[in-house]
């Protein structure tokens, strides 16, 4: 046999002292009615009557007047609720500093309050930005932070269309420079390069680019490797007190950066500096264009 647990809601609550009538009525409304007759015998005395869905029942003072999730309003008895609900963010009961606190009595069962992933089941406790981090973990999209009405995709802030106009604002202002045909190229914002104009034909011809502006593409820059520092890299395993190196190792920190230098330089990476479409016409870089018998 399967055991469940039920899933803990937070409900509101005020406790009948026989005293701030007013606020009971403000919380409850129509939904509380004094009990006139009792209150005539003794008015310091005087219970609530609570209009629950199932009928009227009384609550007398010292219990709590509680309203769910849905709106239902209920009395529950003192003793029940003080082993029942704890104030939300209020620290749990126990021993007082100082106080002796056997291991046997150090712990007790405790309902978490939180929001929790409806695919996955992660759980987050209450704290600022838990249901949000809930709702996002799994769920498969978003409004879009930009609040334009669409839906953003998991992971992304905003919605596609504000995307491409965020990346069309920053492909404006980008530097327009020409291609020599040998400086490596790439399409902006993709894993795709060139180090040739054969292999920018063959794309284009492969991928049936109609248009060239369609391409995007912008200049790439060395990404060179850093200046050598041993004395940085072996910090961890020098004695305390060594303040510089013996000769020999800057030499061979001097070899290392002439040889990094004198030769090309391991990869690139996209720079922000576009290419100008006149200069790929030039080198004589054409759109696909389709055979009449394709």
């Amino acid at each position: 046999m399967k055991k469940y647990l039920r899933i803990p809601a937070p409900i509101e609550a005020i406790q009948w002292d026989g005293i701030h009538w007013d606020e009971v009525c403000e919380f409850a409304g129509s939904k509380v009615t004094g009990d006139v007759e009792t209150c005539k015998l003794d008015p310091k005395r005087m219970p609530v009557i609570v209009h629950t869905q199932h009928g009227d029942v009384r609550a007398e003072i010292g219990d709590w007047i509680a309203k769910d999730a849905v709106g239902e309003f209920y009395p529950i008895a003192k003793d029940v609720f003080e082993k029942t609900y704890r104030e939300v963010d209020a620290p749990i009961r126990g021993a007082k500093k100082g106080e002796s606190l056997p291991y046997e009595q150090a712990a007790e069962q405790a309902a978490v309050m939180g929001w929790a992933c409806r695919r996955c089941g992660r759980f987050y406790a209450n704290f600022d930005g838990a249901e949000h981090l809930a709702r996002m973990c799994c769920s498969d999209d978003h409004p879009c932070e930009r609040k334009c009405g669409n839906r953003a995709p998991q992971r992304y802030t905003i919605c596609p269309s504000c995307r491409n106009v965020d990346q069309a604002k920053v492909w404006d202002k980008m530097e327009a420079v020409d291609w020599d045909g040998k400086a490596p190229i790439a399409v902006w914002q993709d894993d795709t390069y060139f180090f040739s104009i054969d292999d920018l034909n063959e794309y284009i011809e492969e991928h049936e680019i109609s248009n060239l502006d369609e391409l995007s593409l912008v200049l790439c820059r060395p990404n060179r490797l850093p200046k050598l520092d041993l004395f940085e890299y072996l910090g961890g395993l020098l004695p305390e007190g060594v303040e510089r190196l013996p000769d020999g190792y800057l030499e061979v920190e001097k070899a290392f950066d002439e040889y990094v230098k004198a030769h090309q330089p391991w990869c690139w990476v996209p720079d922000n500096k576009k290419i100008k479409i006149e200069s790929l016409k030039a080198l004589g870089i054409e759109p696909y264009v389709r055979k009449q018998d394709e």
